[in-house]
């Protein structure tokens, strides 16, 4: 009995071994795609910032007003894309080198949606994107507002990454049993099954191009993924190629 005891243990504690050591392998081919973010995906949009900018300078008296209105329209979405990836990075290393550490306080989450909204209404302008607001006021929760103005702004930055131009993306939040929902559905690209489940179930980047040849990394799924479940919600993704996605984020309000 003894000896059937200590194999029964011995193949536990293999098992165990094996999962920990899968978990390791995941992590470390995390931490190798975001190297590669910052050495390869954050230098070809600086590139492309540092050509478009040089020829308009230099070109600048001899370009119409349409072509330097189409330039300065690319350096502008560049640069944003390149602020949002920064901005991740950020959020990505402080969360691996301390953890999730939310600063709970009273927060409107309407008015955090309706300023992300409005920081990134001129980048659906660029892609001639409508995008539809269906937000109940007053949607007060008690949560850490870097981490939900994070979680808004890479639901947002997505769609419209992923959304062709004339598209439409709709952005609901309301308040339910003691959680928040905030849900942004767009009529891009879409995902397959494949896709959405290595997005919800394992610790690897999905990345992809954006309709405009953006560069996607992957980070902003991933980190959203990271917070929710950090904090005990849900997220959820509905999605099918060609005809468009919903991001679903279920959060506790308090």
């Amino acid at each position: 009995m003894r000896t059937v005891a200590i194999r029964n243990r011995n193949e536990e504690l293999q098992k165990e071994v094996k999962l920990r050591t899968k978990e390791l392998e995941e992590i470390n081919s995390a931490k190798d795609k975001f190297f590669s973010i910052i050495a390869h995906d954050l230098k070809g949009p600086f590139s492309y910032l540092l050509s478009n900018s040089e020829f308009l300078a230099k070109e600048i008296h001899n370009i119409n007003k349409e072509d330097a209105g189409f330039l300065s329209s690319n350096i502008n979405l560049a640069t944003g894309n390149i602020y949002n990836l920064l901005e991740n990075l950020l959020q990505w290393s402080k969360f691996q080198m301390m953890g999730l550490k939310p600063d709970p306080q009273k927060i409107d989450l309407t008015e955090l949606i309706k300023t992300n909204l409005a920081l990134f209404q001129p980048h659906a302008e660029q892609k001639k994107i409508k995008v539809t607001e269906n937000v109940l006021p007053e949607i007060i929760m008690l949560s850490d507002e870097n981490i939900i103005n994070t979680i808004l702004r890479n639901l947002l930055m997505n769609a419209i990454k992923f959304t062709r131009e004339n598209g439409s993306i709709i952005v609901t939040a309301k308040k339910e049993n003691n959680y928040v929902i905030i849900s942004v559905a767009d009529t891009g690209i879409g995902m397959n099954a494949a896709q959405i489940n290595e997005i919800l179930y394992s610790k690897s980047v999905v990345s992809s191009q954006g309709t405009r040849n953006e560069k996607g990394t992957g980070l902003g799924l991933y980190l959203i993924k990271e917070f929710i479940d950090a904090m005990h919600g849900q997220l959820k993704i509905e999605s099918e190629k060609n005809k468009g996605t919903v991001v679903t984020c279920v959060i506790p309000a308090e």
